[in-house]
């Protein structure tokens, strides 16, 4: 398996969500592109054009800089989302990335070694990309990698703490990767370690909603 792509689903090229319908409540049903679906909270704010397209030109320099970036991937960001009020205690994050990095049948065969030895690469690039942007992407460890099913298919998950990039927090991060035919959707949900008790809930609620 190509484990660069864990770390290429940071870089953001476009963004393409829109409300299925409107809704009261605290929860929105989002309907994106490739047939994704899946729920969020009706009051957080998503990242605006000028965020996406600043956090892209970042994303790709870290990558290039650090030599880690694969040029035959393109990623699509179907959704980037914040928890409000400010600052942000929580985010979602949506691609698609093609081509597929592996398959269901690759996560199928994944031996307990195979996923040690995801998360180890994970963190060699990360080291990588950290020393590339100056210190700005620490990730203090990364915790078992393991398979879980999402929506009836293998989900290769890679859950990390990192510290943040504006203070002196760290932050939960716990990326979902799924292969389907001809792409790779990837769900990243963080959130801040210290409000744990607030946001692990709702992006526990999210997770359970995707559909595709």
């Amino acid at each position: 398996m190509e484990v660069l792509a864990a770390f290429a689903a940071l870089v953001v090229v476009s963004a393409l969500a829109h409300p299925a319908s409107a809704q009261d409540g605290p929860f929105l049903s989002m309907q994106l592109d490739h047939g994704i679906s899946l729920e969020v909270p009706s009051h957080w704010s998503v990242l605006p054009i000028e965020g996406r397209q600043n956090l892209a030109a970042a994303s790709r320099s870290v990558v290039d800089n650090a030599g880690v970036g694969n040029p035959g991937t393109r990623n699509v960001t179907l959704l980037a989302m914040k928890a409000t009020p400010e600052p942000t205690g929580a985010m979602i994050l949506v691609e698609a990335m093609f081509p597929a990095a592996f398959t269901q049948s690759d996560l199928a065969a994944a031996t307990p070694s195979d996923l040690e030895w995801i998360g180890s690469e994970f963190l060699s690039v990360f080291e990588k990309a950290n020393a590339a942007s100056g210190g700005v992407l620490k990730v203090v460890r990364v915790d078992p990698v393991r398979i879980e099913q999402i929506n009836g298919h293998g989900a290769l998950v890679i859950p990390y703490i990192r510290d943040s990039v504006v203070d002196d927090s760290q932050w939960r991060v716990t990326q979902y990767q799924i292969p389907v035919t001809g792409h790779t959707i990837t769900v990243t949900l963080s959130h801040r370690v210290s409000d744990e008790f607030m946001w692990k809930p709702i992006l526990e609620k999210v997770k359970r909603s995707i559909a595709f």
